[in-house]
């Protein structure tokens, strides 16, 4: 699943909208991911739901920092 902590594909010389470009498509990917199992599967594991929580906080920060990009 795309939902590291750290993004390698970001570097210090990219454009800020190929940056948001490469972080939104990863923060919102697996987000995406681990929709399913959370919903249709939380009981059998409760590591589906706390991964999903990680990936929208993730997301949502990315948002964020590029909001006004």
């Amino acid at each position: 699943m795309a939902d590291e902590k750290w993004i390698d594909d970001l570097h210090s010389d990219m454009p800020v909208s190929a940056a948001a470009k490469v972080a939104l498509a990863r923060r919102l990917g697996a987000v995406r991911d681990r929709l399913p199992d959370a919903v249709f599967f939380p009981d059998e594991d409760i590591e589906h739901v706390h991964h999903l929580r990680v990936s929208t906080r993730r997301a949502a920060a990315a948002l964020r920092i590029f909001a006004d990009t």
